[in-house]
């Protein structure tokens, strides 16, 4: 089977954070209906970044629709497009990159996952 150095790289990086994040999400007893109300369950990495965009990867349960919405200090949002998402075969996650675009250097930015009802349950 050929598989090409992206597709390798993604596999590779899904099982690393797999196998990080699914002993946290058993332990802290969270279910798809009540994610986690505190920070920090859910692998987030800043890819490719310029100075006005970034890319997010985002490690999340398979099947579990969620919104992402990014402030800055002032709580204006910023365009953020959901690109591509991954599923690693034979384990229960997924990634999700995400797009940001209009971005300003020197401002600092937060990121908020939400359920599809609109509750914050993820946020750095």
């Amino acid at each position: 089977m050929d598989v090409s150095r992206r597709r390798f790289l993604q596999y590779s990086g899904l099982l690393l954070a797999s196998s990080v994040a699914a002993p946290l999400a058993r332990s802290s007893g969270w279910t798809l209906d009540h994610p986690p109300a505190y920070p920090g369950i859910w692998p987030i990495l800043q890819g490719a970044t310029d100075s006005t965009s970034t890319s997010i990867i985002i490690l999340h349960p398979q099947n579990f629709d969620f919104h992402v919405r990014v402030l800055d200090g002032q709580n204006a949002q910023q365009d953020a497009i959901f690109l591509d998402r991954w599923q690693l075969p034979a384990s229960p996650y997924a990634t999700a990159e995400v797009f940001v675009s209009g971005l300003v250097p020197g401002v600092r930015y937060r990121i908020e996952l939400l359920t599809q009802a609109g509750k914050v349950f993820e946020r750095r």
